[in-house]
């Protein structure tokens, strides 16, 4: 005899239901695991959690657990708060977690980390692992990044004008170019291996330091110095030169023994041949390229050798010599950083 149709559909409905509100998310790492029973997430330390018991969580808590494995934070997708600072990761894939405006991930292991999906991100929190390399140019508003204590030697942050506070102290910066971030209050690059700085777009700055590095020249002059209430540039033994505002009226809170304040640091220079360039920049053209590329620089400045990193910061070609241009034609479509080495310092382009 056949089942009836009427029977047969909720017979089939009642399970379609039940295997609905049984769906499970994998969580192999016990600690993880162990952290969501604590938060009242889960019940059992059994390798898994009822998805329907994290699926709508916005903020999650998981400091200093020990956790070593992130897998099934992609069924959080309701996160905007992910705070796992002070663990032991050495990966995680946040990829899915598109509502993310605020991602806390200070003293892990990680040495790679993509946050190209994260477009949300308002806060990025990421000081005290072994980044190498970070691309952030998807992430354009950011109003917070900090990264301090990791081993980048580069960065690109031309897209995130959105910047209030850069914190990029202790890494192997040779260059940093923030002039797109006209909306920074404070920065810091201490601790790097920079051999100049300008910072004469950023009018908002109330907060710089630019100590422990190799700095030859920093250039201040952004009509608005009398605001720039920290300004820390000590253990740079080779600086000479700081463009200000007005060398005779120093802010107060400066360190008023230095001797090299200058409204105009081509003067202090010496430099005979000057062009429309400053001392603080080298331009390339035309930006964007297709096939040559070519390097303008003043007369005292001479390229002897550039290397051009791709987005996760390898080195796809490098040129040694003096240099006033150079062929790009064999390398693929995209954005590249080019590290331009000269006989006064390092400067980086985006190209």
């Amino acid at each position: 005899m056949k089942t009836p149709t009427i029977l047969k559909t909720i017979v089939f409905l009642c399970v379609f239901t039940t295997h609905t509100f049984s769906q499970t998310t994998t969580i192999p790492d016990q600690n993880f695991e162990q952290a969501l029973i604590d938060l009242g997430h889960d019940d059992a330390l059994d390798g898994s959690v009822l998805t329907a018991n994290i699926s709508n969580l916005t903020a999650l808590d998981l400091w200093n657990n020990n956790i070593t494995d992130l897998t099934g934070i992609e069924d959080f997708v309701s996160l905007e708060t992910l705070n796992s600072a002070s663990n032991q990761l050495t990966s995680i894939d946040i990829s899915a977690n598109t509502a993310l405006t605020n991602l806390d991930l200070n003293g892990n292991q990680l040495t790679t980390i993509n946050v190209s999906n994260n477009t949300a991100l308002i806060n990025l929190l990421l000081y005290n692992n072994r980044l190498t390399a970070i691309d952030i140019s998807n992430n354009t508003t950011l109003t917070g990044i900090f990264l301090s204590s990791n081993q980048l030697t580069a960065i690109d942050v031309s897209n995130n004008t959105a910047l209030i506070e850069l914190n990029l102290n202790r890494n192997n910066l040779t260059a940093i170019d923030v002039s797109n971030n006209t909306a920074l209050t404070k920065l810091f690059v201490n601790n790097n291996q920079l051999t100049t700085i300008d910072v004469s777009n950023n009018t908002a700055l109330t907060y710089l330091n630019v100590s422990n590095n190799s700095l030859t020249a920093v250039n201040v002059k952004n009509g608005n110095n009398i605001n720039l209430g920290t300004f820390t540039f000590n253990s740079n033994s080779n600086l000479e030169c700081i463009q200000v505002d007005d060398a005779n009226t120093i802010n107060s809170a400066w360190d008023t023994t230095f001797t090299g304040y200058s409204e105009d640091c081509y003067s202090t220079f010496n430099i005979e041949n000057r062009s429309r360039l400053s001392p603080f920049s080298v331009e390339v053209y035309p930006n964007p390229v297709s096939n040559m590329l070519y390097i303008e620089a003043n007369n005292f400045i001479q390229i002897k050798e550039l290397q051009i990193y791709n987005i996760l910061g390898k080195v796809v070609q490098k040129e040694n010599g003096v240099l006033n241009s150079i062929s790009l034609k064999t390398l693929p479509k995209g954005i590249y950083l080019l590290k331009l080495v000269t006989n006064n310092g390092i400067r980086v382009k985006k190209i």
